[in-house]
């Protein structure tokens, strides 16, 4: 079955991937990926579907990617929806607003809008 069946009328898939960067205070953050990855693999079946679980990706300098699937009409809506979950997620690993920072680094439609 494809994705888009799935979808309410009017709405497409949308994929935001985040810059989550430490500041130079945060602490911890050798481990913040681990930490975030342990936080993504306890969604397990709370997550829905038909949405593939966020994914990250690191890099040496302690900047995470995050990227994170959202059903809406307009990408504006997905990316804000996306950012709380983002947000949401990070704090359940213990990451502060006052130690990182979470940027949308980039955004698209992943599937055409379903008709209504």
């Amino acid at each position: 079955m494809q994705v888009e069946t799935l979808l309410p009328p009017g709405r497409a898939v949308f994929v935001t991937v985040f810059k989550v960067m430490p500041e130079a205070r945060a602490r911890d953050v050798a481990t913040a990926a681990t930490r975030l990855q342990r936080t993504l693999e306890g969604l397990g079946h709370q997550h829905p579907r038909p949405y593939r679980k966020p994914i990250l990706s690191t890099s040496r300098d302690g900047t995470i990617l995050l990227a994170i699937e959202n059903v809406h009409f307009r990408q504006a809506d997905a990316d804000a929806n996306s950012l709380r979950w983002a947000w949401q997620i990070a704090h359940q690993a213990g990451l502060s607003e006052q130690e990182w920072d979470i940027d949308v680094f980039e955004s698209r439609q992943v599937t055409p809008h379903r008709q209504i």
